[in-house]
């Protein structure tokens, strides 16, 4: 897979994912918000924001792996 290929399949694995494992993957894992934060803001429980921060994770571990593997993203950081 070349990074074009693996941008397309993280934009389709994002898509995918519920509307609440999107919102707390973006709020937590890219913006860099606390997780508790996330979760007020959200009105859900710290667990259930946690359950689907996993979730959204696990559906897209294999595309980090790729971007890794193409140097797309840090193996340490996992990030650009």
């Amino acid at each position: 897979m070349d990074a074009r290929g693996a941008y397309r399949t993280v934009l389709e694995r994002i898509v995918s994912l519920s509307d609440k494992q999107r919102e707390v993957m973006g709020r937590c894992a890219i913006a860099g918000q606390p997780l508790g934060d996330a979760a007020k803001e959200m009105r859900i429980q710290v667990a259930a924001a946690r359950v689907h921060l996993h979730r959204a994770r696990q559906a897209l571990e294999d595309v980090r792996s790729q971007l890794q593997e193409l140097g797309v993203i840090d193996t340490v950081e996992g990030r650009q």
